[in-house]
């Protein structure tokens, strides 16, 4: 399988995992005692979504951005492939909240708040969007990152397992920093660069983005992972539900926790074959899934409720995700094809391929007519956005 595919099918995991996490997570309220159990251990498994999204960011990032990169070129395409994205999707969940409250008076303190929300408290342009603080996070500190780890590529492992304990320091530290700043009534917009800082800073997520970095570098070769994923895998998770009531506690388990499960889906990834390229499809589209799919879910959430459904049924879960997962997918196809698409759902997989097809077509034809010899190398710098070594060899 191309390593492109099995990275397509990681995103297509991942985007399946949140959608399902933001449809069953209202299990958790449940008063049927099964339902809390299936569908809350579910939602701790697919909680991995995210993690593996951060995973992915680091492979890729360290595919095409390592060592000699332009960092001005690395911000501006940061810019138009995800910021400029989600601007849009924000400006049209701003107006779709809007349309529904008639008491919001719309002046100028209105429009600037919500630029500022936009710019600084993505979660409070819409829930889900809390991830693009973090994953910026990561954009802002990557050049930093890379340098750091050029200086030690030769001891990545010692890095890893350094991430590793930095993740769960600063998860214990984080919740308790946020709650002594909320404690001296600062001002609004000071509270929120601060909130900004602590929540979304890149370190809450650093071992899963290390993770990615390292498999693309070959750090880690495991031939047969399942021989200490499950057992890892079961210890954390034991851990989870033994501290499920010390909430400050429980972030410090997640990487023992998605680390296995991140290294589980790699495998199982490289071993899809029909039904891999299903995945493949929905993960050359996550990113627009992602933007849109929360409010069509909150929609169809309502909907539901309201002709008889109800949170202690178990096909409630099973049809809301079901209608959103397809409603999401099936707009964004179409969004694909309007002109200037990109500055709505970003740039797809899809995009990139048919761009290199025609770039190919055009090499093909001048190397026919003239006799040009293009070197390989060269040919794959020049048109391969994702240069992939092998994930995981199993």
């Amino acid at each position: 399988m191309k390593k492109s595919n099995q990275i397509d099918i990681l995103r297509g995991f991942a985007i399946m995992q949140v959608l399902a996490v933001h449809v069953i997570g209202r299990s958790l309220n449940s008063n049927e005692l099964i339902i809390q159990t299936i569908f809350g251990f579910s939602y701790i498994i697919m909680l991995c979504g995210v993690p593996l999204f951060i995973f992915i960011s680091g492979y890729t990032l360290s595919a095409k951005y390592w060592e000699d990169f332009s960092i001005k070129k690395f911000y501006k395409n940061r810019i138009k492939n995800v910021f400029i994205p989600y601007f849009s999707f924000s400006i049209i969940y701003i107006f779709l909240k809007t349309a529904t409250k008639s008491y919001v008076v719309v002046d100028g303190d209105f429009v600037l708040l919500q630029i500022f929300y936009i710019l600084f408290r993505p979660d409070k342009v819409f829930y889900h969007f809390w991830y693009i603080g973090l994953i910026f996070s990561f954009y802002i500190f990557y050049p930093l990152i890379e340098r750091i780890l050029l200086k030690f590529k030769k001891r990545l492992f010692e890095i890893f397992i350094l991430s590793v304990i930095i993740q769960m320091v600063w998860s214990l530290i984080y919740e308790t920093l946020l709650k002594l700043f909320s404690s001296l009534n600062l001002d609004f917009f000071v509270y929120s660069f601060i909130f900004y800082f602590f929540k979304y800073l890149f370190l809450s997520n650093i071992a899963f983005f290390i993770l990615g970095i390292c498999f693309q570098k070959g750090t880690f070769k495991f031939e047969k992972p399942l021989f200490y994923i499950i057992p890892l895998f079961a210890f954390s998770f034991l851990f989870l539900v033994l501290l499920i009531n010390f909430d400050i506690l429980i972030g410090s388990l997640f990487p023992l926790l998605y680390i296995p499960l991140i290294i589980l889906f790699l495998k199982i990834s490289n071993k899809l074959s029909y039904i891999g390229s299903l995945f493949i499809k929905i993960g050359k589209h996550s990113y627009g899934i992602y933007l849109i799919h929360a409010y069509l879910n909150f929609m169809i959430f309502v909907h539901l409720i309201s002709n008889g459904f109800t949170i202690n049924s178990w096909y409630f879960y099973i049809v809301n995700f079901i209608i959103t997962f397809s409603a999401s997918y099936t707009i964004i196809r179409f969004i694909n094809y309007m002109p200037h698409s990109n500055l709505i759902i970003g740039k797809t997989r899809i995009q990139q391929s048919l761009i290199k097809y025609f770039l190919k077509i055009n090499e093909d034809f001048i190397n026919s007519s003239f006799e040009i010899s293009i070197d390989d190398e060269l040919k794959e710098k020049t048109y391969d956005p994702l240069v992939i070594k092998p994930l995981i060899k199993v």
